[in-house]
């Protein structure tokens, strides 16, 4: 039986320990070489344990977790890892004491917080510290949430489905001190918005309110997404409760707050605007000059700016037909429901994975007749996906909530990279059969120009550790680079590649580029779908060379007029 891992487990390489504002880097940072032992409570796979050893290999690392899955992977990188129940784990059965123990937003998740932290006295050497990060459940997006009566549980977050109990500033010391610990150290993780903004989204979504009600919410401790709380065993000469500091704590942080004349005319101006941005937004977004939103966009994600106009290398000319090339099989073929009727005319039914139902409306979609698993699906965007492998464990509330997302107007992908292909597509959610497979499933992305297939793009392990490959026709290795890491071992060629590319030369016969995505399950090579635009024109293929000369095997139709042109890019 293949274990599934907590909602709590991170991707090591994709972890950012580095960034600013950051809970896991601050306690990175907390970590000394004279630490010669570190116990992480609630390690999960040992993502932070991993670093930590990356950084000084001498420190012996020790996780425990309540997740097998997580303990498995765990076992691999710390020197020990337990599966425990940290509500009721003995310390005894740990030997040695530590210098440093980690909670990484583990308290809010127990029982019984306060016997935890009285048994971790025992596991603490002399002079050693605990770390403790938690989230502040005065967060202002709380009280938001509460004026709106709104209260919904999430995966993670502030309102994370799991928690049992909920911690603000003087909880947090309360429980601390009451544990018969010191506190050394309380550090605020802040979150939106920042000292420059002047109105939250909370006053701008929850208008009108008065001037005194909105000087109790603004403040410091309601901008404070979690606190990081470094304590100790042993009483310093002079100590004073944080109780008393809190002030003193909270004023690092400053926030500007409005006069009560600034405060209304930002309030008489939220209110205009909220009404007047339903009719504006369509207009701004369709009369708009595209092609500097995409230059700018285009820099942003690789760190240059394309030369849309006389195109060289792959994203630039995927660019180029973003903008100019507008043929009207395009808003069939990226329709994910549309563009079944097209597969089976050109290569017959028994590519395609079997439908289930296809709805216009969330109502519509009766979760007590769907079977065990299945996969859910968005037809005008890219991503959208929710797969079930087990009906019983699945949240209908909260998936109603997303599918309703996904049915607006605005989640269009056109809206957010000018991918014409998507514009004209009426939005719908498709409901296919699940491709049960005792192995994780791999795509097989062929990349075809004006109807031949030149390479494959081989995506595994994209749940657990996402890995990109690239492979000529006759399945040799190409040097090519994407975002994601490659490999580690070579991928096995598939048993249907020649049927494949038959497929792929079929399906892209009438487009000058287009990506042919296939997946070979239980001996049988099924259709996913047809992409025009991979990573919205910016896969950044490295190195630079590779993305040029697949550029040069692009050729680009006859380029429009400079009247046409000018229509396209404004509207």
């Amino acid at each position: 039986m293949k274990l599934k891992n907590s909602v709590y487990d991170q991707n090591f390489s994709e972890t950012k320990f580095s960034q600013d504002n950051n809970t896991y880097a601050y306690i990175l940072s907390q970590v000394q070489p004279s630490n010669h032992s570190v116990l992480d409570l609630g390690c999960s796979s040992g993502f932070i344990g991993h670093e930590i050893k990356k950084r000084f290999p001498k420190i012996k690392v020790t996780g425990i977790d309540n997740n097998l899955a997580d303990i498995t992977k765990a076992k691999k990188v710390l020197d020990e890892a337990f599966l425990a129940d940290l509500d009721n784990f003995q310390e005894s059965s740990i030997s040695g004491k530590f210098d440093l123990i980690i909670l990484a937003d583990i308290i809010e998740h127990l029982t019984h917080p306060q016997k935890l932290l009285r048994r971790l006295k025992k596991l603490l050497n002399p002079g050693g510290r605990i770390l403790l990060s938690i989230p502040n459940f005065s967060h202002y997006s709380i009280i938001n949430s509460l004026l709106k009566h709104n209260w919904h549980y999430h995966k993670s977050g502030l309102l994370d489905k799991t928690h049992v109990h909920f911690y603000n500033y003087r909880t947090i010391v309360k429980l601390i001190e009451a544990s018969h610990f010191y506190i050394s150290k309380i550090e605020l993780n802040q979150s939106l918005p920042d000292q420059s903004v002047q109105i939250t989204e909370m006053i701008q979504n929850c208008l009108p309110l008065n001037y005194s009600l909105y000087q109790k919410i603004y403040n410091p401790e309601n901008m404070v997404f979690q606190y990081l709380v470094t304590f100790v065993s042993q009483r310093p000469i002079v100590y004073k409760s944080y109780l008393a500091k809190k002030q003193k704590t909270l004023s690092q942080y400053s926030f500007p707050v409005m006069s009560q004349l600034q405060f209304y005319f930002r309030s008489i101006r939220r209110l205009i605007k909220n009404n007047l941005i339903k009719i504006n937004s369509t207009t701004t977004r369709i009369f708009f000059n595209k092609k500097h939103y995409l230059e700018k966009q285009f820099f942003t994600q690789l760190g240059y700016f394309p030369n849309i106009d006389r195109p060289i290398n792959f994203d630039e000319k995927i660019q180029w037909l973003k903008l100019y090339y507008r043929n009207p099989l395009l808003n069939i073929c990226a329709d994910k429901f549309a563009v079944r009727e097209f597969v089976k005319q050109q290569i017959g039914e028994k590519y395609l994975i079997p439908l289930i139902g296809a709805y216009d409306h969330v109502n519509g979609i009766k979760f007590t007749h769907l079977p065990n698993k299945f996969v859910l699906k968005s037809n005008n965007s890219s991503g959208k996906n929710i797969i079930c492998t087990d009906k019983s464990k699945l949240n209908i509330s909260d998936t109603k909530n997303i599918l309703r997302e996904w049915l607006l107007p605005e989640s269009n992908l056109y809206y957010y990279s000018y991918e014409w292909a998507y514009r004209y597509i009426k939005p719908k959610i498709i409901c296919e059969t699940f491709l049960d497979t005792k192995k994780s499933l791999v795509d097989y992305k062929f990349h075809c120009f004006n109807g031949h297939p030149k390479f494959v793009q081989v995506v595994s392990e994209r749940y657990v550790n996402r890995k990109v490959d690239y492979y000529d026709l006759k399945w040799k290795s190409m040097p090519i680079h994407s975002k994601s890491p490659r490999s580690l071992k070579e991928i096995s060629k598939p048993s249907h590649l020649e049927e494949m590319i038959k497929i792929s030369q079929k399906l892209s016969a009438n487009f000058p580029f287009v990506r042919v995505d296939l997946y070979q399950v239980n001996n049988q090579v099924y259709f996913g779908e047809l992409t025009f635009y991979p990573s919205a024109g910016m896969v950044g293929f490295k190195p630079m060379s590779w993305n040029k000369k697949i550029g040069g095997i692009l050729e680009l139709p006859k380029s429009p007029n400079i009247f046409l042109k000018t229509i396209y890019n404004f509207l």
